[in-house]
């Protein structure tokens, strides 16, 4: 049972109906490129978010692994990965699939976790497997903010 509200939470924060308002991938998808590369104050972009965001949701998804140490982060560096060489509304387009295919493969390893050791903490994060779970979610929602924060503007 915790595992399916784990999932549900995580999917609601992402892609929708979420009774907070904004959802990531929508929020995204109403971005184009020009508006993707837009840098605020900080030097944060739409486009450097997303890649943060998939590198939480990897790390999350490594926490949960029982081979965690094999996995590694398709871009560089981890926290804030550079963005691609190219820069083109198709390069931004991946990056917002790659991001989804995190979302994904974080959701299957939520899946795939013993629902039993959801409330044993995480020796290296010292928080419980289900607070790394809702904590992804929760960067999510930060980030979303973030996002229209930097002008984007939602349906509600």
């Amino acid at each position: 049972m915790q595992k399916k509200m784990l999932i549900e939470h995580l999917d609601a924060v992402f892609y929708g109906e979420a009774w907070h308002g904004a959802a990531l991938l929508p929020t995204l998808q109403q971005i184009g490129f020009a508006k993707a590369l837009e840098e605020n104050a900080e030097g944060f972009s739409p486009w450097k978010v997303v890649l943060h965001c998939a590198y939480w949701k990897f790390y999350v998804r490594k926490a949960l692994a029982f081979d965690g140490d094999r996995l590694s982060f398709a871009r560089s560096p981890e926290d804030f990965p550079d963005l691609p060489d190219e820069r083109t509304s198709a390069a931004w387009q991946r990056d917002v699939r790659f991001l989804e295919e995190e979302h994904r493969l974080l959701r299957t390893s939520v899946e795939d976790f013993p629902e039993d050791r959801l409330a044993h903490r995480s020796r290296e994060e010292g928080v419980t497997y289900a607070g790394l779970v809702l904590g992804a979610a929760s960067h999510d929602v930060y980030h979303t903010a973030h996002i229209r924060n930097l002008g984007v503007q939602s349906f509600l």
